[in-house]
């Protein structure tokens, strides 16, 4: 699993599973440095239900820090995280 897609192991090697809402699987091959077999058709990934959403962000995840494993959203978690910084 990455940011942008949902891989699975298929006899002959690893398959894009699915692609996040938005993402076409042709953006998920040029960030990908393998070359994953392609199905005919590659389903968008459901999203988590509210409850799930809710349970990451307020005891999981309270801070954001997963948003710093994506390039996408790094700059400004990290941004937002030094501000959190106590002063020295």
């Amino acid at each position: 699993m990455t940011g942008s897609a949902t891989f699975d192991w298929a006899d002959e090697g690893w398959r894009v599973a699915s692609t996040r809402h938005g993402v076409a699987v042709e953006e998920v091959l040029a960030q990908t440095g393998f070359a994953p077999i392609v199905p005919d058709h590659v389903e968008a990934t459901p999203p988590p239900p509210a409850a799930v959403l809710d349970l990451l962000r307020t005891r999981v995840d309270p801070h954001g820090l997963g948003r710093l494993e994506v390039r996408e959203t790094r700059g400004a978690a990290a941004a937002e995280l030094a501000r959190l910084r106590p002063a020295r």
